[in-house]
């Protein structure tokens, strides 16, 4: 069984002074320089001329930001203000907030979005292992879950789907999520399982309550391209079309048609990949889709198989910073297997950007616990490992200055030390 222990209770960081501090250190530096001029008085009039500029850039780019620097005391403990999310890691209320919970060797991962809803991922453990299902529940009641806005299952091996049926049984959900199934085929055991048509079963019964009104849950195969979202979020999603899906007759088909979906706040993304292999990262970098996105936390396909994330195919082209791996310790697969995280620690950056180059820091559940991500209204992302504080890592907005006195917004990672205030 795992430690369900919380992780001690953090103090709160303030996102505004890290804010603050980082434009006063680079304007401190930039006025350091200019001082060496034969000039002081021109070159304090630039640092003004810059820094004015430099708001005039957060107003337009960060406007949150802006109003963190001009209002550094604003109360944001009231209605929709911080809270607690289970985690000994105090959050504002317009945040997204994902829990990769430690499920052993499986995936359940919850999400809270800032316009209120909420959405559940899996939730699994392997065939065989002691049962995890008290993990979820302690996250759901920490997070004071009655109701799922949706439930997302990747695919459908046992490791993602063992507690699929009790979660129904335990929560009202209205909106599913679900591979395509090929209902002439649901009896063939070669293809469905019993967990499988257990689960299934309990879905389409499914109902939820909405303003005192009993529904039938909506039902949605996860096919082609789908989007859900809701105020200041969204999250494509990509998997087979329609006329190429694959029956799932063995595992490398049954992996491949798990979605690959980057969910967007604030400037930052999130990419999920259930069990993707390199069958299914090539059939979608094939069709274009991993493109246009820079990820900066990346859920590691597969449990850090290395028949998934791909270098050419897949991290050449979403250039993460950030990756977690879902994954039960001693497990007979040998996952993470030492060639990923070969391919992981030794990744950098194809064509250079203004965030990190390569993978800064890499979670496992096997030893870091629950693993948390929150992605704060201003772009700021902080990410906690339940059992190594020392991981916990911050990424904060901020301007920068170049050689030449450009100016640009970049994010400045740093890690945040057991104690550190």
């Amino acid at each position: 069984m795992a430690d369900n222990k919380k992780a001690p209770q953090k103090k709160k960081v303030d996102e505004n002074a890290q804010v603050k501090k980082q434009v006063k250190k680079v304007a401190k530096k930039a006025t350091k320089k200019a001082l060496k001029n034969r000039n002081v008085q021109i070159a304090i009039a630039v640092i003004v001329i810059l820094l004015v500029i430099a708001l005039v850039v957060v107003y337009f780019v960060k406007p949150e930001i802006f109003d963190f620097i001009l209002n550094p005391n604003t109360d944001n403990t009231g209605a929709g203000g911080n809270t607690n999310n289970g985690t000994g890691h105090v959050i504002d209320g317009a945040s997204v907030v994902m829990t990769v919970i430690d499920v052993g060797q499986g995936d359940g991962i919850y999400i809270e979005f800032p316009s209120g809803e909420n959405m559940f991922i899996d939730g699994g453990t392997e065939f065989g292992t002691s049962s995890r299902w008290s993990n979820i529940t302690d996250v759901f009641t920490v997070n004071n879950v009655t109701k799922l806005d949706y439930y997302m299952l990747s695919h459908l091996d046992y490791d993602h789907i063992r507690y699929a049926k009790q979660i129904c049984d335990l929560v009202e959900i209205k909106h599913f999520y679900i591979p395509y199934i090929f209902e002439d085929q649901l009896d063939n055991s070669s293809y469905y399982t019993s967990t499988w048509k257990t689960a299934y079963t309990a879905i389409k019964a499914e109902t939820y309550t909405e303003n005192g009104e009993t529904k039938q849950s909506i039902i949605s195969n996860s096919v082609g391209v789908f989007t859900l979202g809701g105020e200041s979020w969204i999250m494509n999603c990509y998997t087979y079309d329609q006329a190429d899906y694959p029956l799932p007759i063995d595992s490398h088909k049954k992996n491949s048609i798990s979605p690959v979906c980057f969910l967007q706040y604030a400037g930052r993304t999130i990419c999920l990949t259930g069990d993707q292999n390199i069958p299914g990262e090539t059939y979608l970098n094939n069709k274009g889709y991993f493109d246009s996105y820079d990820v900066d936390v990346l859920k590691v396909a597969h449990h850090g198989s290395h028949e998934g994330t791909n270098k050419e195919i897949f991290l050449d082209k979403v250039d993460p910073e950030y990756a977690i791996i879902s994954v039960g310790a001693d497990n007979s697969y040998e996952h993470p297997r030492q060639a990923l995280l070969d391919r992981l620690t030794s990744y950098t950056d194809v064509t250079p950007d203004t965030d990190a180059n390569g993978i800064q820091q890499i979670y496992r559940t096997d030893l870091d616990g629950n693993v948390t991500v929150t992605i704060a209204s201003a772009g700021t992302i902080d990410i906690t490992s339940a059992k190594d504080s020392s991981k916990n890592v911050q990424a904060v907005a901020c301007v920068m200055y170049g050689d030449d006195n450009n100016i640009e917004i970049v994010y400045v990672a740093y890690i945040k030390k057991e104690g550190e205030e």
